[in-house]
């Protein structure tokens, strides 16, 4: 007689699983070449980056994509939510104001837009920062999206090295949004304000976790 199979129960994070994660996350993110080679800051003439190779940079959007993708449990609207419904269930007024203006900072930019000309000086395409972030996200790093697939792979100079500037500028306002989830999250976390999950914050060591987790590194911007 054939043995029914079992059905293998679903693993599932829970809210304050996300959180640890994203902790996690955010080490290997501060931990990536790129991050520590990049110059974060801004300066009243622009922003400042120093040339890094492709692979280096590569490296550093596989760990970025954890905050970004949407089917992530940690990927930024699903953090900000869950610490939203956390502020307003404890009526923490602080709070609540912390994840609006982290909200505002991140609508405010920094914004960019650019021209992109073909071989004739002749301008193709007007983008700003979230269109050129999209392009390199779906075209060139995660997908082959069709929509702009053909636009992107015919892109000649020195537009395309203008476009991929403008695609590590975009990501600066990514990063600085991840980092002030930080401390916030650690509020939570040594608070009882989420029930127990698979991972917990480490009590004799703060910041730490049961996976080796640390606290990410102090942002630099």
């Amino acid at each position: 007689m054939r043995l029914k199979k079992q059905r293998q129960k679903t693993i599932e994070f829970n809210e304050r699983d996300k959180l640890v994660l994203f902790l996690v996350r955010m080490d290997e993110l501060t931990s990536r070449k790129y991050y520590k080679e990049i110059d974060w800051r801004v300066i009243p003439q622009g922003l400042s980056l120093k040339a890094v190779d492709d692979d280096t940079f590569a490296a550093f959007l596989l760990s970025f994509r954890h905050f970004y993708a949407n089917d992530s449990p940690t990927e930024m609207g699903r953090i900000h939510g869950i610490l939203s419904k956390v502020a307003h269930t404890f009526s923490d007024v602080a709070m609540v104001a912390e994840l609006a203006k982290i909200k505002q900072e991140f609508a405010k930019g920094p914004i960019f837009r650019i021209d992109v000309f073909d071989t004739k000086g002749t301008v193709n395409e007007k983008f700003n920062n979230e269109q050129i972030f999209d392009l390199y996200i779906n075209c060139r790093y995660f997908h082959t999206d069709p929509r702009g697939a053909e636009f992107f792979f015919k892109m000649p100079e020195p537009s395309r090295t203008t476009c991929y500037h403008a695609f590590q500028m975009a990501l600066i306002r990514y990063v600085r949004r991840f980092h002030a989830y930080v401390p916030i999250i650690m509020k939570v976390l040594n608070s009882s304000a989420l029930p127990p999950g698979r991972f917990n914050v480490n009590p004799p060591n703060q910041g730490k976790a049961i996976m080796l987790l640390k606290v990410p590194k102090s942002c630099p911007i």
